[in-house]
């Protein structure tokens, strides 16, 4: 059976899926098997697993169009790797002319085209157009029938212990389906950005990519951000594209002779390559790790930079970030560009995920499946990284997924999160050689130690710390001041700048801290003021986070009765807002003039990684946003609104947590005043926005002004447009906040008692959804009562269709199901049924 690979611009979908319904009965017969991008697996590298298809293909089709031209892959590196194996005989590539298009001067120009002389779109009889096609393909399977497809290799003949160094994790993981993990079962490319501008944007070209253009590139990275796992994949990536690389550990280099150096990496590396000249100059990809430990003098790291751009026309060098200070004073890196990685963003995040929960099951997990085990187990992960609390790098995203999966408390008094946190750090206790019997007093020192951080507002100077050590001397057993904080800082749980010493990363900080306040809570009058003013700077991110731990760490109802009633202050002085017909009426005429929503066929994958990368420029802007709030009195409006959302965000975490533990009235009590702080802030915004409504649409018309084309009469109405535009998008975005930070399969019998004590439009609508967003599923009992009951309602059906739109975009539902939605919500779905007919319209 041959494969035959299909490469097409997504836009030429519908021609792409004629095209395989056309080859069904060549593969009914076994004849051929197809292959195209949407059968990538999840989390792989989009252009390795391309490429390491078109290398295994007997038979390559390409569907060209406008938008095919116009794309990056029609003159990348995989497609060169295309027309060169056809070439070779290895594979026959067939153009086939979808769409009109100038293909002159294309890679594949002179190839044979078909349907011949004639474009797809412009045939009356399409059916017997592909049917051309399908013969050029079966003479074409039939000319490469005798010719050996080689299977993929991870290296042409390298050395078997290299070859599982390459692919070992150098950290033991497990997972369900697997007790071992290997690298290339969980490996995701970080995001790099360019360091050699101020521009703030990724790199354009992908991490994966490095060694297939000429030049040369320094890449920084954090501890612990996955430096040398970028290295070997880089190695086996390169491989693939017939490149012979050679990886050489910086550390422990005494050899300024880059011949010699290469020859002898070689030797251990490849069975048939012993010498540097063996290999040809096109071939050589030079790979540098721990270049910052090198124990060269800079005078022989100038003479090894040199020899390596001589004898090399692709290098990437990888160091520790602090390399960055050395650079400027080696003058054999003058050439390098230098690029930095990032930490795991929410679309990496995902990627990840994706491939440890498909290990061991790629082939049998069902899409919905899947979907349904990454979105539960990324909204764990994200609540435990949230705004860089815990590293978003992938040793710490791995280490989180094992304990989920391995997850059995260790102490009664803390909630699943804060166990997971305790984890993290008696691993890194463990990395310091910390023995069991000493690892309470590093929990004391350090719950001591974050306190004391806390009211010092930042590091601890010299002077300081031993004033620190000498009052713990009062209190406790003394310790041994250099010994200890050798240690922490030897496994990077405090770390010193030039202002002194602190905690490395901020969830080891506000796990101490909220420890050392939930056990001192009812001991101490300063540390209930200290807590106090928690609660009063909710806004500020520091004190959100430390009242969040909190929560992880006590039971006791002190917590839960201060958090609520800091709530109920918030926007006191309005009702909560029920999203009646008649307190929307002024939205009537507004949403009238717009367009209905429409159910379209989407890619799901596409949708997902969309959603994901917004959310990375949202979190980006957030950061920023969070600097600025953290300046503001209490009192002002803007850390109100922040301080609500804050609140609503700790007590989802509280239920979510103690859903097991709490009783039942106090879930009902503390949900129901997350939901009514939520819709309290909505009340307030929409009386501000009636009042202010003519300031605002006229500060609008001053800003659609710009545009002289637009007349005055259109540039008022777009106003009010805009206006009413903006007004709806916040009640869409409160809804769905308050949703995603209260909601939970959890305590959904808590939302649902809400909902029959406060049976508003508005709860209905968090409830539904709530119910999407954590269950994945479509409940048609409860749509159909929700839209019979909004059917006079337009602000809330549209919403709620809204909301069930974007479910089908980021969900697999059936074709059925959409067409019963259609029914049901009266939205149409006259293209998604026109593909299904081009289909046979079977699903």
């Amino acid at each position: 059976m041959k494969k035959v690979v299909i490469i097409y611009n997504r836009k030429d979908d519908s021609y792409k899926e004629q095209l395989i319904a056309h080859l069904s009965g060549l593969v009914h017969r076994k004849i051929i098997e197809t292959w195209h991008d949407r059968d990538i697996l999840a989390g792989d590298v989009r252009t390795g697993v391309i490429d390491e298809n078109v290398n295994q293909a007997s038979v390559i089709l390409l569907l060209i169009s406008p938008d095919f031209i116009s794309s990056e892959y029609c003159n990348a590196e995989e497609m060169k790797l295309a027309v060169e194996l056809h070439r070779a005989g290895r594979a026959r590539v067939i153009p086939i002319l979808a769409r009109p298009c100038d293909t002159e001067g294309a890679l594949f120009d002179g190839l044979n085209k078909v349907p011949e002389g004639k474009w797809i779109s412009q045939c009356e009889d399409k059916d017997g157009a592909f049917l051309e096609v399908v013969e050029e393909i079966k003479r074409a399977v039939r000319e490469v029938e005798h010719v050996e497809i080689p299977a993929p290799k991870l290296d042409y003949a390298s050395r078997r212990e290299f070859s599982q160094w390459l692919n070992d994790t150098e950290v033991v993981f497990k997972n369900r389906a697997a007790d071992v993990l290997f690298l290339d079962d969980i490996y995701v490319y970080p995001d790099l950005r360019s360091m050699d501008t101020d521009d703030d944007s990724f790199v354009e070209t992908p991490a994966s990519s490095l060694f297939k253009k000429k030049g040369y590139t320094v890449v920084l990275g954090e501890e612990q951000s996955g430096k040398t796992a970028f290295a070997k994949s880089l190695y086996k990536d390169s491989l693939k594209y017939r490149k012979k690389p050679i990886f050489i550990d910086a550390d422990g280099v005494n050899e300024s002779n880059v011949f010699d150096l290469c020859s002898e990496a070689l030797k251990k590396q490849y069975e048939d390559i012993c010498d540097l000249s063996e290999i040809s100059y096109e071939e050589r990809v030079l790979i540098v790790d721990n270049m910052s430990s090198i124990a060269l003098n800079k005078r022989h790291q100038n003479l090894l930079l040199d020899g390596i751009q001589s004898e090399f026309g692709t290098c990437i060098v990888l160091a520790s970030d602090s390399f960055q200070y050395v650079m400027p004073d080696i003058d054999g890196l003058a050439g390098f560009s230098v690029k930095e990685i990032l930490p795991f963003g929410n679309y990496k995040r995902e990627k990840l995920i994706e491939k440890w929960v498909s290990v061991g099951r790629d082939k049998e997990i069902d899409e919905a499946d899947l979907f349904y085990s990454v979105d539960d187990l990324k909204s764990k992960i994200d609540s435990l990284v949230r705004r860089s609390v815990v590293p978003p790098k992938p040793i710490y995203l791995l280490s989180l997924m094992q304990i989920f999966e391995a997850y059995t408390t260790q102490q009664i008094d803390l909630t699943s999160f804060g166990h997971c946190y305790q984890h993290l750090v008696y691993q890194a206790l463990e990395k310091a050689d910390i023995t069991t019997k000493d690892i309470d007093k590093y929990m004391n020192v350090m719950t001591e130690f974050a306190w004391a951080q806390f009211e010092n507002s930042g590091e601890l100077n010299d002077d300081k710390l031993k004033n620190f050590f000498r009052q713990y001397s009062e209190i406790y057993l003394a310790v041994n001041e250099e010994d200890v904080v050798s240690r922490l800082l030897r496994c990077s749980i405090l770390t010193k700048n030039e202002k002194g010493f602190k905690f490395k990363y901020p969830y080891i900080y506000y796990f101490f801290a909220a420890k050392y306040i939930s056990e001192q809570y009812n001991k101490s009058r300063n540390v209930k003021s200290r807590f106090i003013y928690l609660l009063e700077n909710l806004h500020k991110e520091d004190c959100a986070n430390i009242i969040v731990f909190i929560t992880h760490h006590t039971k006791d109802a002190w917590i839960l009765d201060e958090i609520q009633i800091c709530m109920m202050e918030l926007f006191q002085e309005q009702d909560a807002a029920t999203l009646e017909r008649s307190s929307l009426s002024f939205m009537e005429s507004f949403l009238e003039d717009i367009p209905e929503l429409i159910l379209e066929q989407r890619r799901i994958e596409d949708e997902r990684e969309k959603k994901a990368q917004e959310l990375d420029r949202l979190e980006q802007d957030t950061v920023k946003f969070e600097n600025e709030i953290d300046n503001l009195e209490p009192s002002d409006t803007l850390a109100r609104v922040n301080k609500a959302f804050k609140g609503i965000e700790i007590i989802g975490q509280i239920v979510r947590n103690r859903s097991a533990s709490l009783p039942k009235s106090t879930l009902v009590d503390i949900v129901e005043e997350g939901f009514h702080t939520g819709l309290r802030f909505l009340s307030y915004f929409l009386s501000i926005s009636d009042s202010s409504k003519d300031e605002v649409i006229k500060i609008i018309e001053h800003v659609l002004k710009e545009n002289p084309r637009v007349s005055d009469k259109d540039l008022e109405k777009e106003a009010k447009h805009t206006y009413m535009l903006l007004t709806y998008g916040v009640i869409f975005g409160v809804l769905r906040k308050v949703s995603n930070s209260m909601g939970g399969i959890e305590v959904e019998e808590i939302c649902r008692i809400v909902e029959e004590k406060n049976g508003t439009p508005a709860i209905k609508l968090i409830n539904q959804s709530m119910h999407l967003h954590f269950h994945k599923r479509l409940d048609f009992k409860r749509i159909t009562s929700l839209q019979k009951e909004f059917r006079s309602n337009p602000t809330c059906k549209r919403i709620l269709k809204e909301n069930i739109i974007q479910h089908t975009y980021m969900f697999p539902v059936k074709f059925r199901d959409k067409q019963r939605l259609s029914e049901t919500l009266g939205i149409s779905m006259q293209t998604q049924r026109r593909m299904e007919n081009a289909k046979g319209g079977k699903m």
